[in-house]
This record gives C-alpha cells, structure tokens and sequence, in this order.
C-alpha cells in the first residue's frame, strides 16, 4: 500500500494511475487525521507527500518521524517532491 498526499488533481491522477498500472494498491491522505485512519487500517509501505500542500504535508511528514513514532510508522519510506522555485522549503531538514 502506498499513500498520498497531493496539493492538486493532476499529481493525484498521475500517482493514481501509475499505480493502478503496476498494480499496487494507493490510497489519498488529505490531512493528517487521514493519515491516522489509513495507518490504523493499511500497512502502508510509502507515503509520497507534494510539497505544495505546504504545512499540512510537512505535518503528514512530521507525524512518521517523530520521536514518539512507533517502528512500523518509522519504517514507512516518505518521498517528498516539489517545485525547484521553492526555495525556502530546500532549507527543511526532515
């Protein structure tokens, strides 16, 4: 299972569809509480986060690799991806 968190339709289509194409299961997270659910639900092996989505993916990102974090959660790759004209988001160390 791999998660998602897009800032726009078309990312999320892209994600979806490469998925569905390799046939592995994918699922959205809009929030945080989203999150929570699917983790309580999925075993998710990645989460991809767009970082876009601004402080509601880094908090997606945050809530993996927190100290208080158990090791499943911590185990669960994160790829984060955004426009190479952010560059105040190219000083976040995660």
């Amino acid at each position: 299972m791999v998660l998602y968190a897009a800032a726009d339709l078309i990312w999320a289509t892209k994600i979806k569809a490469t998925a569905d194409a390799l046939g592995v299961a994918c699922r959205p997270v809009r929030s945080l509480e989203m999150l929570e659910a699917r983790l309580a639900d999925t075993r998710p092996v990645a989460v991809l986060v767009d970082l876009d989505k601004g402080e509601d993916g880094l908090a997606l990102i945050a809530r993996l690799r927190d100290e208080r974090a158990g090791e499943r959660e911590k185990a669960i790759r994160v790829v984060a991806w955004g426009p190479h004209v952010a560059k105040e988001l190219s000083l976040i160390h995660i």
